[in-house]
């Protein structure tokens, strides 16, 4: 079984990513070991300038998960591949949605 790059902080739910900026295309790909925690993949085509590729994150998370932009914050890692990212609903909720759009079972 896959481990789930989520985890439930108080009454939201935080993220694990690891970004790869100046990709071919916009998806989410593979969860993945980062030094000993699961990350989800993501990969976006704007370049990691200015915020660019940090708002495409935000951008490609909230369609692909079905969540408001509003609802989502990086919280670590703005500057970094990898990032945390609060997500402002409740961990069973973004966990269903995290399986659809990967379409997997934790």
């Amino acid at each position: 079984m896959i481990q789930a790059p989520i985890k439930s902080v108080g009454e939201n739910t935080q993220l694990s990513i690891r970004v790869t900026p100046k990709a071919s295309k916009s998806y989410i790909g593979d969860i993945m070991d980062v030094g000993g925690e699961p990350s989800l993949k993501v990969y976006v085509t704007d370049i990691p300038e200015n915020g660019k590729a940090n708002e495409a994150v935000l951008k490609l998370l909230s369609k692909e998960l079905s969540v408001s932009k509003g609802d989502l914050e990086i919280v670590f890692g703005t500057t970094d591949r990898n990032k945390k990212i609060l997500i402002k609903l409740p961990f069973e909720e973004v966990s269903k949605k995290l399986q659809l759009a990967l379409n997997l079972l934790f």
